[in-house]
């Protein structure tokens, strides 16, 4: 497929946008995911999951939330709002009853415009009547191709091929809620080369999630069966999905404790599988679960009856595709069980938590230097206690846990605003080499509760007419070395960010970033030593509201790493373009992208508009171009389809893409998504 298809594509997209209007909110839909999905994930890998922090904001953008009903635990799910302004905005309604429109918002202390319009992406202002009795149900199907094949689909002499399954990747998803008491759900999804209804699955797909949830008002809350997340605290020991993230929109750092949630996403890893039930006795919180679930896992022993009887350490890509792979499926048990307390007076919350882990197997990591304090064994348990204290516009919170290693893992921050044109936020963590979590992901540099501590500080300001600026700096470093280096790593990483709207159409954003540590050399030498990187990044970005229907962005960002006396550069040059029909019945967006890096280490990522519940961050890295179309068809109010074909594109000699059974002997890729979605 060539260039010129997809631009043929997107001007016939374009000519026929001419005859529709659209409201500019849906613009604005887009841009927040963006922001939210880039500061949870940052510089992040292609394929992390973050359908788990994303589907239920398109869930409300769909089906907004009441806002004159709205609890805090509701309003928590929104990942807006930080407590100062939640604690503000129910005192508010307390007093002042209903509330009427977006303006009224802008009376609430910590509000301001941009907080209001991101805000009323996902809310409504309906009068808070009682809900009457309802049944909706929602069913998504998805597949995902790539036209050309990965060396595991192609058969050697022997006619054997390393994937044994199908090409196609698949998706199904159905949820169903009965008058907010009764939920139910079954996630279903096979990765392209896993075997379908046939091999090591028989029974259809590889992955299979479920859950049946009822909620009440009185002393029993909640209940689930089958699959669910628990997140308390700080996220030490327990907060499944992802964790805190340093972000440009310095909002709220504060875990805001969301108790037991169900479980639909399609990532293998990182939740849990058995009963969990929640209690409320007037001011405390009561939670208790217990977790049965089989786990992949890297085996690293065998019996002398060809059985495993070790594993050097859990597997958490969820492929099975390969005879290694399917040997690791479910190789370890886990059963957890855990139990969290919570008290809450006025603006006082303290909590207790604690949890045991048991594995079917011992856990033993391959003797590396890095790694000598990793977990082994076959028990772990954790206990911690959290805090979080609320003086008019200041905020104190923290958690501190301990292991059964006897590993420590603390962190305590401050919000506070001043006033409405000024926030800023303070966090200190210390999370010891030798501090086992059970099920954490709080905030962190290195993406796990272990081996770091730092001290992170944020700010944001509106002061300026039509300006916002925000600004991080964190200072971090590990107790013990790390995988990629030779020492303990210290780092600083500092980032600002403005924001210009120069009109009510056109918006302009300048963002700088540096962030300098060790790590091991690359260059070959008999003594091998850290050397001190320095990244930069500088990012333009212009964004055009030409008309009620069309939206258009440029972009341009340059990455350059630093490491000796070699300076390793790349750049990005990207353009969107977008419309909504007024009916909403019709909605395109179309990107072409070129980049030019000197290698992996000097990669830019950028996020990609996508189909529901699929969300990508791709890296662009080496030299090429990417250019995709994205198009949503509503043909009723029951039935939506969705459409996505994207190719990537490497010049200047670059022969293959990937590497390993999943490397494709071309210098292109081309993807195609296919979704329908029923709701009824």
């Amino acid at each position: 497929m060539k260039i010129r298809a997809i631009h043929i594509v997107l001007g016939i997209i374009l000519f026929y946008a001419k005859a529709h209007a659209q409201e500019p909110s849906d613009f604005s839909k887009d841009r927040v995911l963006e922001c939210i999905a880039e500061s949870y994930t940052g510089d992040t890998e292609d394929d992390a999951d973050l359908s788990d922090i994303l589907e239920e904001l398109e869930h409300y953008m769909e089906s907004p939330m009441n806002l004159n009903t709205a609890t805090r635990d509701d309003l928590e799910k929104l990942l807006i709002l930080n407590d100062y302004q939640i604690e503000n905005l129910l005192a508010y309604r307390d007093k002042m009853g209903q509330l009427f429109s977006p303006q009224e918002l802008l009376n609430v202390d910590g509000f301001n415009e941009k907080v209001v319009d991101d805000l009323t992406l996902f809310i409504i202002f309906s009068p808070p009547e009682i809900v009457g009795n309802y049944f909706k149900n929602e069913v998504n199907l998805r597949s995902q191709y790539v036209f050309e094949k990965a060396n595991g689909f192609i058969e050697n002499e022997d006619s054997v091929r390393k994937f044994a399954g199908i090409e196609p990747k698949l998706y199904l998803k159905y949820h169903a809620d009965k008058s907010g008491k009764f939920e139910w759900g079954v996630t279903a999804e096979n990765d392209a080369g896993e075997e379908f209804f046939s091999g090591s699955n028989p029974a259809g797909f590889d992955f299979y999630s479920g859950f049946l949830g009822w909620k009440g008002t009185k002393t029993l809350r909640k209940i689930y069966l089958g699959d669910f997340q628990v997140k308390t605290g700080q996220g030490l020991i327990f907060w499944s999905g992802y964790g805190g993230r340093k972000t440009a929109e310095a909002t709220s750092i504060h875990f805001s404790g969301q108790g037991i949630r169900p479980y639909a996403s399609t990532s293998e890893y990182g939740f849990f599988r058995g009963t969990a039930i929640q209690f409320k006795f007037n001011q405390i919180d009561l939670i208790a679960f217990y977790s049965n679930k089989n786990c992949d896992a890297n085996i690293s022993e065998y019996d002398e009856n060809n059985s495993p009887s070790a594993v050097s350490s859990l597997q958490t890509s969820g492929y099975h595709r390969t005879e290694s792979e399917i040997a690791d499926k479910k190789s370890l048990n886990a059963q957890t069980t855990g139990m969290t307390a919570k008290y809450t007076k006025n603006r006082f919350t303290a909590g207790i938590n604690g949890g045991f882990q048991h594995f079917s197997l011992p856990i033993e990591p391959t003797p590396k230097l890095y790694n000598q304090f990793y977990f082994s064994g076959k028990t772990n348990y954790n206990l911690s206690t959290d805090y979080l204290l609320i003086l008019n516009n200041i905020h104190l919170f923290g958690e501190v846990a301990v292991s059964k290693s006897g590993g420590l893992a603390f962190t305590s921050g401050i919000e506070a605003s001043p006033s409405d044109e000024l926030s800023f936020n303070l966090l200190y963590r210390n999370y010891q080499k030798d501090f086992h979590s059970i099920n954490g992901s709080s905030f962190s540099e290195f993406g796990s509760v272990s081996n770091e501590r730092g001290l992170y500080a944020s700010l944001t300001c509106y002061a300026i007419p039509k300006v916002t600026i925000n600004s991080y700096l964190d200072l971090y470093e590990s107790h013990w070395v790390k995988y990629t280096s030779l020492a303990p790593i210290k780092g600083a990483d500092f980032l600002i960010e403005t924001d210009f709207s120069l009109s009510k159409k056109i918006t302009l954003s300048l963002r700088y970033r540096t962030e300098t540590r060790n790590q091991n050399s690359a260059n070959s030498s008999i003594i091998k030593k850290d050397e001190t990187n320095q990244t930069n990044r500088v990012r333009l970005n212009v964004e055009w509201n030409a008309s009620e229907n069309f939206n258009f962005r440029f972009r341009t960002e340059w990455s350059g790493m630093k490491e000796s006396d070699s300076l390793d550069q790349g750049w990005l040059v990207l353009t969107d373009a977008s419309f909504h029909t007024s009916n909403d019945r019709f909605a395109a967006t179309a990107r072409l992208a070129w980049f030019d890096t000197k290698d992996y280490n000097s990669r830019i990522y950028a996020y990609e508009n996508d189909v529901p519940s699929s969300f990508y961050i791709p890296s662009y890295y080496l030299n090429g171009l990417r250019y995709y179309v994205n198009l949503r068809l509503k043909s009723s109010r029951k039935i939506s389809f969705y459409f996505k074909l994207s190719q990537t594109r490497y010049l200047n000699n670059t022969k293959s893409i990937g590497s390993g059974y999943s490397q494709i002997d071309k210098n292109h890729k081309t993807e195609i998504k296919l979704q329908v979605r029923f709701q009824f």
